[in-house]
């Protein structure tokens, strides 16, 4: 309802079984609309795990972090630096391979 996608695409009519639901790659749903805060994104990923076990227990205990942010959800460890900043991920990357480049280059002409 908040981005108009589901959170895991078309892939969750796909998967057959508990196995093949693991794989699924849930779909940041701040991506599709940025008013959403981090927060309440990770919220919503522990609410649609494909695994019950990861999921909220009771239904009052989600409706509690969806309007309190939860201080475990407002951290920003755990997620990888890609989703969190892509451009200086790419920045750092090619950086990264740039001068390994130039060292293979200088070890090659020595």
């Amino acid at each position: 309802l908040l981005t108009g996608k589901l959170p895991y695409g078309t892939a969750l009519d796909k998967a057959s079984s508990l196995k093949s639901t693991s794989n699924l790659k849930y779909q940041v749903s701040n991506q599709y609309n940025p008013m959403i805060p981090q927060w309440m994104d990770r919220c919503l990923k522990k609410a649609v795990d494909p695994d019950p076990e990861k999921r909220y227990g009771v239904l009052s205990e989600f409706i509690y972090d969806l309007s309190h942010p939860n201080h475990k959800f407002t951290q920003e460890t755990g997620i990888p630096l890609l989703e969190r900043s892509p451009l200086v991920f790419w920045r750092s990357l090619a950086v990264a391979m740039l001068l390994l480049n130039s060292f293979l280059l200088y070890l090659l002409f020595r």
